[in-house]
């Protein structure tokens, strides 16, 4: 369980230099306070029945109720509760910047200076090096410097819209949960690791070239990785700068055609419209960390092309719609997940055929 206390303070101030030029400024005071709390105590089993319950811990109400429809059940044995409470208290500021610039009403360019943070905590557990008084008994907010840069566009009557944003960031202190090796069991906790830099592009674009056409399509890149070596001696790994970071994609699009038939069927206008989605591969894990009880080797979710197809009538306030998703049957892992020791795999539906109608009542 977890109580959670958050008391901030937070502004910003916008100041128009010229008509056409902006500035922004603003930030964020925050102070945290975390309490945590952790209890565990199975219910074992036993082999062999015995003359009456027997019962650890329990309170005289647990012992009152100890019956099943009113017969004693003498087999069970209710264990003792491991009881952990630990606090975590911390503030910081964070800052947030913004010019923009308007060639009219049409066009503009901006650049952006925030920081984020994703708060930090101590590990709630009851021995080992993420116990009270261990190494590894706090950890840290991790937070992100973020410096952007880009421009939103309109033309042709709006009927062609292009924006695209260009990023570096620096993630300080990553938070990842790992096992602790020096526990006698099974202990999972947070640790900071590491610094790591993501520079990126996303674009988006729609157009209308001809009406009863609609083109929409996106665009983006990521390169992520490890900005210095991070070395976890207790797990005898070293991840090298350059280490590439899991679950991220380097590259990810689609493409949306829609078009809407002239004239009328049942008094709706008939409509297709096809999608395309690609997502390039990514990595499972951090060099095998995670929460497991042995480090697992580094996976590969392969690339996947997904197409989807739509063929329908859309009224004012009804639509039916016949459509075919995963057209091509492309059946990949989204997700390999070692966090119970045996490799799990997350796989995407096949290719499904299928009917949808929606009505709409009242306004």
């Amino acid at each position: 369980m977890t109580d959670t206390k958050n008391t901030a303070v937070f502004g910003e101030i916008s100041f128009d230099v010229t008509d056409n030029f902006s500035i922004t400024a603003g930030g964020r005071w925050f102070e945290v306070k975390t309490t945590f709390f952790n209890a565990n105590g199975p219910t074992v089993n036993l082999s062999e029945p015995r003359p009456e319950p027997t019962l650890i811990c329990a309170t005289d109400a647990e012992q009152a109720n100890w019956f099943d429809n009113g017969v004693p059940v003498p087999r069970f044995v209710h264990t003792c509760f491991n009881e952990t409470t630990a606090v975590s208290k911390e503030s910081d500021f964070v800052p947030k910047f913004n010019i923009a610039y308007h060639f009219d009403d049409d066009k503009m360019v901006y650049a952006t200076y925030s920081e984020g943070f994703r708060r930090g905590g101590v590990n709630a557990a009851k021995q080992g090096a993420f116990a009270a008084g261990g190494d590894l008994h706090e950890y840290r907010s991790d937070s992100i410097i973020n410096w952007e840069a880009g421009f939103k566009s309109t033309s042709s009557d709006g009927r062609f819209r292009l924006n695209a944003t260009f990023y570096h960031m620096i993630w300080e202190d990553i938070q990842i949960q790992v096992l602790d090796p020096t526990a006698t069991f099974f202990t999972l906790g947070i640790i900071n690791l590491a610094e790591a830099e993501i520079d990126g592009v996303e674009a988006s674009l729609s157009w209308i070239p001809a009406d009863g056409w609609n083109i929409s399509a996106m665009l983006g890149y990521n390169d992520a990785a490890l900005s210095e070596e991070a070395i976890d001696e207790e797990r005898e790994v070293a991840l090298p700068k350059g280490q590439r970071l899991p679950l991220m994609a380097k590259w990810k699009t689609n493409l949306t055609v829609e078009h809407t038939l002239a004239g009328e069927m049942f008094g709706a206008e008939p409509f297709v419209l096809a999608n395309w989605a690609y997502r390039s591969d990514s990595l499972n894990s951090l060099a095998g960390l995670g929460g497991t009880a042995n480090l697992n080797t580094t996976r590969t979710h392969p690339s996947q092309h997904m197409v989807n197809l739509r063929v329908g009538l859309r009224h004012d306030d009804w639509t039916a719609t016949f459509f075919i998703d995963n057209v091509l049957n492309d059946i990949s892992s989204g997700l390999f997940n070692d966090r119970w020791i045996q490799v799990r795999s997350s796989i995407n539906r096949p290719r499904t055929f299928g009917v949808n109608f929606r009505k709409s009542f009242g306004n």
